[in-house]
């Protein structure tokens, strides 16, 4: 980056700014994979609950008394 710098008579002066180190690049991707990771459990265990709901993995939704208990808690 090339800035004019006040008080230095109207010179360029030539700055290079980092931006980040290595180490805050390295926690940036790992935070990225985590998140990632993240999102693939849940949407393997949202497949997993929508196979069991169609596939009558889950009896007890069928049984009426079951769901009426569960309703009145």
């Amino acid at each position: 980056m090339v800035a004019a710098r006040p008080g230095c008579g109207g010179r360029r002066i030539r700055l290079r700014v980092q931006t980040s180190s290595a180490a805050n690049c390295d926690t940036r991707k790992q935070d990225t994979v985590n998140a990632g990771l993240r999102q693939v459990t849940a949407l393997a265990a949202r497949r997993r609950d929508l196979h069991r709901l169609t596939s009558r993995g889950l009896p007890d939704l069928a049984d009426e008394e079951v769901m009426r208990a569960a309703w009145q808690r």
